[in-house]
Parts: structure tokens; C-alpha cells; sequence
């Protein structure tokens, strides 16, 4: 029995998520093309910028992937666009 509510507890969190991030491809008239990403769920949003275990910068989204819990999915994942002089992320933005 707690077998199942786990499951279900997950599978409700699962579904929050795919529900918490809406994508969609924006041209210009100039011909530009965008891709906006709408979260109704702000608190989904988390900054990564260091690896809590060895604080190495993560530098790539699979590096942020792997650091995630089993039960956790990176949804969509942006550098921020900030960086050090040394040209080392400020953090990278992503959705679980």
C-alpha cells in the first residue's frame, strides 16, 4: 500500500510539472525566430551555479542532470546569461 501511494504521489508530481511549463516557437516579422517558455509555477525554478558536493561550477545541463534526485526530471534548462570574467556561469536556470 505505501508502494502505491508513492507512486501516485510521483505520478502527481509528474503531471504538475508538465502542466507548470508552456513552450512555443515565436517568428518575427522580421523573420526572427524565438522560442518563449511560459512556468506558471515559479517555485519549480531553481538556480545552479556549484556541485554542493565537490563546488566545481555544473558548466553543462547533463552535469545538473546527474546531481538530481532519481525521482526528479530536468524540464527545461537555460544558462542564465550571466558570467565571471573569467567566463565561468553565473548559475544555469532550469525546471524540475
Amino acid at each position: 500500500m505505501k508502494w502505491l501511494m508513492w507512486c501516485l504521489t510521483i505520478y502527481g508530481l509528474l503531471i504538475q510539472s508538465v502542466y507548470a511549463i508552456e513552450h512555443q516557437q515565436v517568428k518575427t516579422a522580421e523573420g526572427d525566430d524565438y522560442d518563449v517558455v511560459s512556468i506558471s509555477d515559479l517555485k519549480q525554478l531553481r538556480l545552479f551555479l556549484r556541485n554542493p558536493h565537490n563546488q566545481q561550477y555544473y558548466k553543462s545541463f547533463n552535469n545538473i542532470q546527474e546531481h538530481l534526485k532519481q525521482c526528479e526530471r530536468l524540464s527545461f534548462a537555460m544558462n542564465a546569461g550571466m558570467f565571471h570574467p573569467g567566463f565561468s556561469p553565473v548559475g544555469l536556470y532550469d525546471v524540475c
